[in-house]
């Protein structure tokens, strides 16, 4: 869960290739739980400058950290852009992992500037993908056993509809989701809430997982199951289940274990580890064919999001693709022809942050102030 905003200065101004102006240099922010991370962008360079991280903590509000990155590279910002992993709608935003809260209207006042725009958190990953697709430039996306540290890599093979959407699916502190509608040459990015759908179980261990943790929460959520936190879930029911030997750690009871332990001890082949692992890929799967299905997004479903760039083996390994096209027969041929791709560009918020600036569809958003 994150936030993210934009902050621009006037020192000169440009058109770009829609007609909109854009400020000349734009400063982007990207803010987690823990972290926030800043850089800062030419017209409408996408190359991002002067990248660095600060921790949350060591700053009492987002004004003091802005300020200290500005000061720090001579930059008065003018304009600003949020993304928060929170509803973007009111004025005041405020962060449920970190003390920061803020009014759009007030900081923007306090630091001078003359916009703000605030955006979902996952919709700025979403915008940071349309370098990739925009001009039909997937066909330069290379394959992951041709070019494993790229950023993004096409690990299934499918046919292009190049007049369809892409679905755009994350998981990480949460579950994310977007589609990318392509219009005009460029994309809208839809906002939805997709972790927060039903957990649909396709098998019988699926099925007991949901009734375990229904006793427990209630209702149960697709982000439960296709998260961190959901890995924990998964492997604390494993555990209650005896489906393998507990794990032996001094420090922690089996049943509390992290999720970057448990994604660890997969890595390390630990029999219960891997299989919370591949319980949660193999209902990403479903997820993931229920959206595509839902969107029409045949032009390609991408997968993001902070989990799996750390264990990108045990993924493609995974159940998750047999899940993506098997648990529906009928439309197995229709979901086969579908491209999958994985995104695990470090640097995504901020990119997504860039994307903002220069697409149409973000100019006019009710939570776009404009100083009189």
């Amino acid at each position: 869960m994150r936030g993210l905003f934009i902050l621009s200065n006037t020192l000169r101004v440009n058109k770009n290739i829609y007609g909109f102006e854009v400020q000349m240099t734009s400063l982007l922010a990207d803010i987690g739980g823990t972290n926030v991370r800043f850089s800062f962008v030419k017209g409408t360079s996408a190359t991002l400058l002067k990248p660095e991280s600060y921790k949350v903590a060591d700053f009492s509000t987002i004004e003091d950290a802005v300020l200290n990155y500005c000061s720090k590279h001579k930059i008065s910002p003018t304009a600003l852009s949020f993304c928060v992993a929170a509803p973007v709608t009111q004025n005041e935003v405020v962060f449920t992992n970190n003390h920061w809260k803020f009014k759009k209207d007030a900081l923007k006042n306090f630091l001078g500037a003359e916009k703000i725009l605030c955006l979902n958190d996952f919709t700025a990953q979403a915008l940071s993908q349309i370098p990739y697709f925009q001009n039909n430039n997937e066909k330069h996306i290379k394959t992951w056993c041709n070019e494993p540290t790229s950023y993004i890599h096409k690990i299934f093979n499918g046919v292009e509809n190049h007049n369809a959407p892409l679905f755009v699916l994350g998981p990480g502190t949460g579950l994310g989701s977007s589609t990318l509608v392509p219009i005009n040459k460029t994309f809208k990015a839809l906002e939805a809430e997709g972790g927060h759908i039903h957990f649909p179980p396709t098998n019988n261990i699926e099925i007991e997982l949901l009734v375990w943790l229904q006793n427990q929460y209630g209702s149960v959520s697709a982000e439960s199951i296709i998260s961190g936190p959901g890995l924990e879930n998964i492997y604390r029911f494993l555990i209650s289940r005896k489906k393998g030997p507990a794990l032996k750690n001094k420090n922690q009871e089996p049943s509390t274990l992290s999720a970057e332990n448990i994604g660890n001890l997969a890595l390390a082949g630990n029999t219960i580890a891997l299989l919370a692992v591949n319980i949660m890929f193999g209902a990403l799967g479903t997820v993931a064919a229920n959206g595509v299905l839902t969107t029409g997004s045949f032009r390609g479903l991408i997968i993001s999001g902070g989990i799996i760039p750390k264990i990108p083996t045990l993924f493609l390994k995974s159940p998750f693709y047999k899940s993506f096209i098997n648990n529906r027969p009928k439309y197995l041929k229709l979901l086969k022809k579908v491209p999958v791709y994985l995104s695990s560009d470090p640097y995504s918020g901020l990119k997504g942050c860039q994307q903002a600036l220069i697409n149409p569809f973000y100019k006019n958003q009710i939570n776009f102030f404009t100083s009189h």
